[in-house]
C-alpha cells in the first residue's frame, strides 16, 4: 500500500485497487465496518480518475451495497445498486454478465427487505441475462433457479416454485451427479416447499434423500447435514 502511494500518489487508480483489495479482505471476514472506509476511498479515487459512469465504479458500488445490505442500510444499498445497474447497462450492454451480477445483488437486497415482488423481478431478469451469457445449463443459472424457487415459495406461488426447483435439480444432476451436495441443496428446498403445502410424506422422502447425500458428501457433523436432520426432526423423524 505504502509503496503504491509513494510511487503513484494517493489519488492514483492503482492505489484505489489496493484499497479495494484491503476492503475485500475485511468483507470476507465479515468485518463490514472496517471494509466500508476502504471501499469509499477507492470509490472516490476511481470517480475522480474515470468519472462516475465507469464500470470500475459500478464494481465498488456493488461491494458497498453488499455491505449495506448486511448492515440493513437498505436505502443506501438500493441507491448504489440502481446506479451500478444503469452504469453497467450503458457501458457494457444489457446482456453483459456483470449486469446479471448486479441484478443478483438486487435480488438479495429485496429479499432481505421482504419485498419478494421486486426480488423475483430482479431474479427473472438475472436468469435471462445469465442464461444468455453462460448458457441455460450453467451452474450459475441453476443457482438463480434455486433462489427463484425459494422466493416463489415465500410468495405462495408453489406452481412456479416447483418449476424453478425442477430446473435447478435437472441442471445440477446433469452437471454433477444425483448424489452431489449441490443436488441435496435443491432437495432441501423442495422438502421445505412440501412442508409448506402440508405434504408431510413428500417432505420426509425428499429430506431423507438429501440427508443421505449430505452425510456422504459433507460429513455427518457438517452444517448442511444438521439442517436436514433438524428438518426431519421437525416432522417427528429421527
Amino acid at each position: 500500500m505504502d509503496i503504491r502511494k509513494h510511487k503513484f500518489g494517493d489519488d492514483h487508480p492503482f492505489t484505489a485497487d489496493v484499497l479495494r483489495e484491503i476492503a475485500a479482505v475485511y468483507e470476507k471476514q465479515e468485518k463490514f465496518t472496517e471494509a466500508e472506509p476502504y471501499y469509499l476511498q477507492a470509490y472516490e479515487i476511481k470517480k475522480k480518475s474515470f468519472g462516475k459512469d465507469h464500470p470500475d465504479i459500478a464494481q465498488i458500488q456493488n461491494r458497498l451495497a453488499a455491505i449495506y445490505t448486511q448492515q440493513k442500510q437498505y436505502k443506501k444499498a438500493e441507491a448504489l445498486l440502481l446506479e451500478a445497474l444503469k452504469t453497467r447497462e450503458e457501458t457494457l450492454g444489457p446482456n453483459h454478465s456483470r449486469v446479471g451480477q448486479t441484478l443478483k445483488h438486487m435480488l438479495t437486497l429485496y429479499e432481505e427487505m421482504g419485498d419478494y415482488g421486486k426480488a423475483t423481478d430482479c431474479g427473472y431478469r438475472a436468469l435471462s441475462n445469465t442464461s444468455n451469457a453462460f448458457g441455460a445449463d450453467h451452474f450459475h443459472v441453476s443457482s438463480i433457479h434455486l433462489r427463484l424457487g425459494i422466493l416463489e415459495v415465500a410468495k405462495g406461488d408453489f406452481s412456479k416454485a416447483e418449476k424453478s426447483f425442477t430446473k435447478a435439480l435437472e441442471i445440477r444432476t446433469n452437471k454433477f451427479t444425483e448424489n452431489h451436495a449441490y443436488v441435496a441443496d435443491v432437495l432441501q428446498e423442495i422438502g421445505n416447499m412440501h412442508l409448506k403445502l402440508n405434504k408431510i410424506d413428500n417432505a420426509k422422502n425428499v429430506w431423507e434423500k438429501a440427508l443421505k447425500i449430505r452425510e456422504t458428501a459433507c460429513g455427518i457433523d457438517a452444517a448442511p447435514t444438521k439442517q436436514t436432520k433438524n428438518s426431519l426432526k421437525s416432522i417427528g423423524i429421527l
